[in-house]
Parts: structure tokens; C-alpha cells; sequence
């Protein structure tokens, strides 16, 4: 399952991630679940990368026989950024549990003449057609500066409650998270012995 992860990869962060591929074939009490069967694409033609995986798994105890299935479409825009439309499956009899999204990436090099910068976000919702709260949302906002003399950064995730990818990885649930992060790094050419200084007026989450 590893090969080919970043095709995989959307951009919710470290503590929200819709696939976790080792969620596939294996119990609550981390005893192996047999594989029927798999088939996986992956590609890029153009500007466009299309990446999908379909697993089937066999009755395991009381576990009956699930579909997993992600597909991911990745068009490139621009000359460094990207937009991403992904959904995520697990489906069994009479019952499914799915997340479906995008995330978004803008990135340059050349602003300002020659700093670099980046932002962008993702959103993803999760339907479970047997929770009390069928649906749940998740997203991640970020901006990153990060230059010689100004290096800035700031993130804000969030999942709901009811956000619940259960074919994923979720660090806690009912969260939200700030963080902005602010270096000052001049290079004072008047001290030779010195490259680079770094102050760090403000660093909170």
C-alpha cells in the first residue's frame, strides 16, 4: 500500500488525513483481515495526475466484507500550484462510510521580485449512513512566507465532531487549531562573522 502514497496525500495536514492506508486489512484488535482482491492506477499525463486504489476484504468474525476505494484528480495550474478533488470509500453491506473533499495550493517564487510564498487550504466532509449526525466537516487554512528577512507562518485546522473517516487517520476529534509563527532573520554584512541573526517576535498555537 506504501508505493504510491503521495498520489494519497491530500492536504488536511498531519492530524486529519482522510486515507491511512493501514487501516485496510486490519481489526479493532489489529488481527488480520484477508484480502480478496486490489487493483491500483496511477499517472500523470499533461498537467493532470490520476491516482486510484479499489480493495476488497473478506468476512473476518463479526467484520463482513468491505470495499475500500480512493480516487484522487490532481490538475496542475500556473507554474507551482495545484488543485486537488479527491473522495475516500468504505463500504459494506448496508452501510457506508465516505470523504470527499478538495485542497487548493497557490506557490511562487517570484513575488516581490524574488521571495517566496504559498497558501492555500483544503475542506473535506464525511458522510456514515448509520451516525445520529450523518455528515462532518474538516478543513485546514494555511499561509507560509518564508524568506530571508521575513519568515512568517500561520495555520488554522478544525475537524467537527461528526467529522469521521473511519478509512483515515484522525488525531482528535472536535478540534480547532491556530498557529502563526514570525522570525525576523536579517544578514548584517556590517559584521562579517556574523550570517544571519534571528529574532522571534511572536510564536503561539
Amino acid at each position: 500500500f506504501l508505493e504510491g502514497k503521495d498520489y494519497f496525500d491530500f492536504g488536511l495536514g498531519r492530524s486529519i488525513r482522510p486515507f491511512y492506508s493501514r487501516r485496510i486489512g486490519l481489526a479493532p484488535d489489529r488481527s488480520t483481515i484477508p484480502i480478496i482482491a486490489g487493483a491500483r492506477l496511477l499517472g500523470k499525463t499533461g498537467n493532470t495526475t490520476l491516482g486510484g486504489m479499489s480493495i476488497q476484504t473478506t468476512n473476518h468474525d463479526s467484520i463482513l466484507s468491505t470495499n475500500y476505494t480512493v480516487l484522487s484528480w490532481k490538475q496542475d495550474i500556473l507554474q507551482q500550484s495545484n488543485v486537488v478533488l479527491f473522495g475516500v470509500g468504505k463500504i459494506e453491506p448496508n452501510r457506508q462510510n465516505v470523504v470527499y473533499g478538495a485542497d487548493f495550493l497557490y506557490s511562487t517564487s517570484n513575488i516581490f521580485g524574488d521571495k517566496n510564498l504559498s497558501f492555500g487550504g483544503a475542506l473535506a466532509q464525511s458522510y456514515t449512513s448509520d451516525a445520529d449526525e450523518k455528515t462532518g466537516l474538516a478543513h485546514r487554512l494555511f499561509l507560509n512566507y518564508p524568506n530571508d528577512l521575513i519568515d512568517f507562518s500561520a495555520i488554522w485546522d478544525r475537524a467537527e465532531n461528526s467529522f469521521n473517516p473511519e478509512t483515515g487517520f484522525l488525531r482528535r476529534t472536535n478540534y480547532q487549531m491556530y498557529n502563526a509563527d514570525l522570525r525576523i532573520k536579517p544578514r548584517p554584512k556590517f559584521l562579517p562573522w556574523i550570517q544571519i541573526m534571528e529574532f522571534k517576535p511572536f510564536d503561539f498555537n
